[in-house]
């Protein structure tokens, strides 16, 4: 097809790391704008400043508290808003099932080499 995504639909998640298609530290790239310079512990650490100064953050797999935390910096209150977090928080995105990643897997140490500054950068 013309979009190149869909050839993907065969390709196992292993495969598609093993072939190099997978974002590499995408969050940390993003922070320091460097999306093809090699990066460092400093650039992690610059990153860390950014979301420390400049941001408000929200997990997804702690989605309420988030929107709590949304709701009351950025002072929103709406009629509809119980709705509105009804319908995000039990509605169908992203509600595929996908097999779970067991941690110290082929697929986990792989992931975790391509992405080790994200993933310290979560752990933050």
């Amino acid at each position: 097809t013309w979009e190149k995504i869909f050839g993907f639909s065969s390709t196992t998640f292993e495969d598609f790391l093993h072939k190099g298609r997978g974002e590499k530290n995408w969050m940390v790239r993003l922070l320091t704008n460097k999306f093809t310079e090699k990066l460092s512990g400093e650039d992690l650490e610059v990153a860390k400043e950014v979301l420390r100064t400049r941001c408000v953050i929200g997990l997804m797999d702690r989605m309420e508290e988030s929107l709590e935390r949304f709701n009351t910096y950025f002072g929103w209150s709406s009629p509809d808003g119980d709705d509105c977090k009804n319908d995000l928080l039990h509605g169908g995105v992203n509600r595929n099932p996908h097999p779970k990643i067991e941690v110290g897997s082929e697929v986990w140490n792989l992931l975790y080499e391509q992405n080790e500054l994200d993933i310290k950068l979560y752990e933050y």
